[in-house]
């Protein structure tokens, strides 16, 4: 059972028991709370189609990531998100609403990720007697390579 964060309350809840179903988005105090949020952008949205998710929030008094929410989630489409998505580490208009980051970021931390996977060395492989197989030009150990890698995969996935 998957673990997930409420993105209203934020606590703890189960997504659900089975990972190919998209389970709720919020835990189970907010779902009253949610759908009438979504029932409120519904509305305003059928008199007001292509509106700015900014323009939605104010005119509906719904959180702004509320309504980039439903638009993540699919639940509403006719949202314009292009000015309301920035990029998460300099605040440059994003490439899209799913990476949330611009065009020069995304590049500098593919960069970063691919000189980081680049010094990764493996310790040296062992025999069957647990004895370390001489390997040609091979220096061994794992350096704190490894940590750095993490950080920037993590960076990336905090920025999606």
């Amino acid at each position: 059972m998957p673990l997930a964060s409420c993105p209203r309350c934020k606590t703890l809840f189960n997504k659900g028991q089975d990972p190919s179903q998209e389970g709720p988005s919020v835990c189970a105090k907010c779902v009253d709370d949610e759908e009438a949020d979504y029932e409120a952008v519904r509305a305003y949205l059928e008199e007001h189609p292509s509106r700015s998710a900014a323009a939605v929030a104010r005119a509906t008094d719904v959180a702004e990531s509320c309504v980039l929410r439903f638009v993540a989630e699919g639940r509403i489409k006719n949202v314009t998100t292009r000015e309301a998505i920035k990029c998460g580490r300099c605040g440059a208009p994003a490439i899209s609403t799913s990476k949330r980051l611009c065009e020069g970021c995304l590049n500098k931390l593919n960069q970063q990720l691919a000189a980081e996977q680049a010094s990764v060395r493996l310790p040296p492989k062992q025999d069957a007697s647990g004895k370390p197989k001489p390997a040609a030009g091979s220096e061994g150990g794992m350096g704190s390579a490894p940590g750095r890698l993490r950080d920037v995969i993590d960076t990336k996935r905090r920025l999606r």
